[in-house]
């Protein structure tokens, strides 16, 4: 990681600690004048995060990031949200918020490499929903259901492309997910 990145990463942390929130997560994409700085906050509080955190905390970071040069190479966009309902989970502290959560995943490889009971058509398949039992440093393990029994799958963080929360709309508000 370079200087600017954690440097960057520290004077966000810095701000949201001073409205009351957490990063949850920081990304850079896109090249030139085509960037886009997008931090993620959340608050431990019920409820979460709101528009007026975001505002105050992208007010604070706006000038800051550009006096210190923090995001050198010309002009970005920044962006300061709340992580959402179907926040996507690429740290190892993102599992363990997550645990008893039900999540999607995208793996690198076929689920038969990492448990030995899936080596029907199933040990290949690359994309699986399944609940977060725990957590720690090196790897998440989850449980689905195959065939009527709890089946738990450790998965290294590093055979895992992609992973999110799967919030359940039914469960929370009594309704169907909205579409779009």
């Amino acid at each position: 990681m370079s200087t600017n990145w954690d440097q960057l990463e520290e004077r966000v942390k810095e701000v949201a600690s001073r409205e009351n929130c957490f990063l949850y997560d920081l990304q850079v994409s896109g090249a030139g004048n085509n960037r886009v700085v997008r931090i993620f906050i959340d608050k431990d509080e019920e409820g979460g995060v709101t528009i007026d955190d975001c505002s105050r905390v992208s007010r604070s970071l706006d000038l800051l990031l550009d006096v210190e040069d923090l995001v050198p190479g010309g002009s970005y966009t920044l962006e300061v949200s709340s992580p959402g309902l179907e926040r996507h989970l690429r740290h190892h502290w993102h599992f363990q918020r997550a645990v008893g959560e039900e999540v999607s995943l995208q793996l690198n490889s076929g689920l038969g490499t990492l448990c030995p009971e899936l080596v029907d058509k199933e040990g290949k398949r690359k994309k699986l929903t399944a609940r977060v039992i725990s957590s720690n440093e090196d790897r998440v393990v989850v449980t689905m259901d195959r065939k009527g029994e709890a089946l738990e799958i450790p998965i290294p963080y590093d055979q895992i492309q992609k992973a999110r929360v799967v919030f359940d709309y039914g469960k929370h508000f009594n309704k169907k997910k909205p579409k779009g």
